[in-house]
């Protein structure tokens, strides 16, 4: 639709009658709202007549504002002038005489067709806006899946190596933890005297062999007649036993929980995994331990974001659960129950609910550390009976008992081992996964009680503190896997260290008579 634009006419002065414009020829008829309009094209202004000047002198216009000066109209009807400038009149002359509306300004017209024009136009724009606003959002899902699949394919990319302090701090509390359990639930005082009626003392004595050097304790006899004496040895030895068995059943072992699978499938996944690991360890150990980071990594995964990780993440839990229920009745039936007290139903349930959750976070502590590309050792009574205690020690240090808090205190240097009641954890290779040989360092000190003894080798006390290595002993395979092999055989002892052991007992029994008599 076209319209022909042209600036608007001045007024004409006529004394014939009023203010009127000229307009003529007819240039296009445009349905607007239902009515017809006329588009007029205007004539020219002469200034020296004042007057239009027309090809047409027939065509003349009313100016509406005249016609509104003009008398007004009856109520109940309108003149025949104002009807015509209303309505429109045709003169003999064939002029056209209307009323100058700004609703039908051709201009006024032109300029709303305009603005709607901008309105479409300007919604059209939005549309298209949030057409890019939405494909700009699936690109950058579509990237960041890209990101994410790329960054899982690379070597080691989902692996964050886990800092020193915090496995120390993991460790730290479940010691803790251990350590109130063996407080609340062992022998008191008014008990000890019945633990002689008590049947199973021949394997409580061999299981204290475990923790304990019982040199001194030929036999269980000599070992009820140390806990009558010693209030706080049955709480030292249970403490002892359940630390062992809690280190060396969980945290000890990467694959503790493959046993408890209940898959009828005739494979014994357990022995499976320990089997790889043992010749792995000896062929390969760099490849071995990143083979057993990454599969604990995919069996026990740390997101829950797609529907396989939750499964797996399920799967994982149910067999947590099954080894610490597992763990827990087993120590329950052992050789430990003989040092604890006397308990009720209420107290038994209590003392089962504290193993389950204790065992539980032991479990979940092994799954937290074992994914990580540090290998894991620990070492126990047999490992640091040969050695001399030092104040400077790295693997060792003394049980709260003997009140050794000045790092200058070496009052207790060259003193013999006689419990382990929490034994040491070494951490073998880098965070990188190499030097599984060579690199070690101890994450958990093992915490001892010492005799009462002072040694007569002064000089051995000061060599061994002089002469200790920096590093703890090489690792080997077995040591690894110390959970699923046999004990080695225990190494006799020699003349020299007999006679001490035999002195230090002679030392307690000594000083049990002396109390006796005063």
């Amino acid at each position: 639709m076209s319209l022909s634009r042209s600036p608007r006419p001045a007024l004409t002065s006529s004394s014939s009658g009023p203010i009127q414009y000229e307009v003529h020829s007819v240039d296009s008829a445009i349905q607007i709202e239902g009515q017809t309009r006329r588009t007029y094209q205007y004539s020219s202004w002469d200034p020296r007549t004042y007057q239009y000047s027309s090809s047409d002198p027939r065509t003349t216009v009313a100016s509406p504002r005249s016609e509104r000066t003009s008398a007004p109209s009856s109520r109940h009807g309108s003149s025949s002038r104002g009807h015509a400038s209303r309505k429109g009149s045709a003169h003999s002359d064939g002029t056209v005489v209307i009323e100058h509306n700004r609703k039908h300004d051709p201009r006024v017209i032109e300029m709303h067709q305009h603005t709607r024009g901008l309105e479409e136009e300007n919604s059209k724009l939005r549309g298209h806006i949030s057409e890019l606003s939405a494909r700009n959002d699936q690109l950058e899902q579509e990237l960041q899946l890209l990101q994410e699949d790329r960054f899982q394919r690379m070597p080691d990319a989902r692996y964050t190596p886990m800092e020193d302090s915090r496995i120390q701090h993991e460790l730290e509390t479940l010691r803790a933890c251990i350590a109130r359990t063996g407080k609340r639930f062992a022998l008191t005082a008014v008990d000890r005297s019945s633990c002689k009626s008590r049947n199973g003392l021949h394997d409580l004595h061999k299981a204290v062999m475990e923790v304990a050097s019982t040199s001194g304790l030929p036999n269980s006899s000599c070992l009820l007649e140390a806990i009558a004496d010693d209030a706080a040895l049955p709480r030292l030895l249970l403490t002892a036993m359940l630390s062992r068995f809690v280190h060396q059943r969980f945290l000890q072992d990467p694959f503790f929980f493959a046993n408890t699978d209940d898959d009828n499938d005739g494979t014994d996944w357990g022995e499976y995994f320990a089997d790889a690991m043992s010749h792995g360890w000896i062929t390969n150990p760099a490849q071995v331990n990143i083979w057993r980071s990454d599969t604990l990594r995919h069996l026990f995964p740390s997101n829950d974001n797609d529907k396989a990780s939750r499964r797996l993440s399920a799967r994982g839990d149910s067999l947590v659960r099954q080894a610490s229920q597992l763990g827990a009745a087993e120590f329950a039936a052992g050789p430990a129950r003989l040092l604890l007290h006397e308990m009720n139903d209420a107290a038994e349930k209590s003392y089962q609910d504290e193993l389950l959750f204790l065992f539980d976070k032991a479990a979940r502590t092994s799954v937290t550390l074992w994914r990580e590309r540090l290998a894991f050792e620990c070492h126990y009574l047999r490992d640091l009976d040969t050695q001399r205690f030092s104040i400077e020690s790295q693997e060792m240090q003394a049980h709260p008992r003997h009140l050794l808090d000045d790092p200058t205190d070496h009052r207790l240097d060259g003193r013999r081992v006689r419990i382990v009641v929490h034994p040491s954890v070494v951490g073998l290779g880098t965070p990188d996964g190499d030097r599984y040989q060579t690199a070690s360092r101890i994450l958990a000190k093992a915490v001892v009680c010492l005799d009462e003894a002072e040694s007569e080798d002064k000089g051995a006390a000061t060599d061994t503190r002089v002469e200790k290595p920096d590093t703890v002993p090489v690792p080997t395979a077995e040591r690894m896997f110390l959970a699923r092999s046999p004990p080695p055989f225990s190494v006799p002892m020699t003349e020299r260290e007999q006679d001490e052991s035999d002195h230090w007992w002679s030392l307690k029994k000594d000083k049990r008579k002396k109390k006796r008599a005063t």
